[in-house]
């Protein structure tokens, strides 16, 4: 589908039952996130424009090697429930510097935003946008333009990596 844009949609997972999911949003690629001495080098021969992430499902090592690259990263349906190990100790201070990384969160909830905080997401940084349920709106909707809201201020031609979603 086109947004208006020349975009390529990469989708990684990490579990090989999410290999062959059905689809939903269109991708251009698809295949294992590689091991984290090689993101630095999958990044940079991607060269991505916007790494997606869905609820809560950050992987440490993409969110730290994008970030040296300066790569924008943005959490939709971003969600931690109240009995999330990430708002405990020692979860709380090891996400702290991660969530930090991150260019964007769009919470679910008051709540979720108030769990986001308290990891140390920077409430600059977190904007309520609801639960978009990742796997079933998209079934709904065919445009998808809404898109070139979250990267219009990448500029020029850009592409999408999305991570885990599945």
């Amino acid at each position: 589908r086109s947004i208006g844009r020349s975009l390529t949609v990469i989708r990684t997972y990490t579990s090989p039952s999410a290999a062959n999911w059905p689809g939903g949003f269109p991708y251009d690629r698809s295949d294992f996130l590689p091991s984290p001495g090689s993101l630095s080098e999958m990044i940079r021969n991607i060269n991505p424009s916007l790494i997606v992430y869905p609820r809560a499902d950050l992987w440490p090592a993409l969110v730290a090697r994008a970030a040296d690259a300066t790569v924008p990263q943005v959490v939709v349906g971003g969600s931690v429930p109240s009995d999330s190990r990430r708002l405990k100790w020692p979860g709380r201070g090891m996400n702290a510097r991660m969530v930090r990384r991150l260019t964007a969160i769009g919470a679910v909830s008051d709540a979720d935003i108030r769990s986001w905080q308290r990891i140390g997401a920077p409430p600059a940084k977190i904007v309520l946008t609801g639960d978009p349920r990742d796997d079933h709106v998209l079934d709904r909707i065919s445009d998808v333009r809404w898109i070139e809201a979250l990267t219009g201020w990448t500029g020029g031609d850009f592409v999408l990596l999305a991570g885990s979603t599945h």
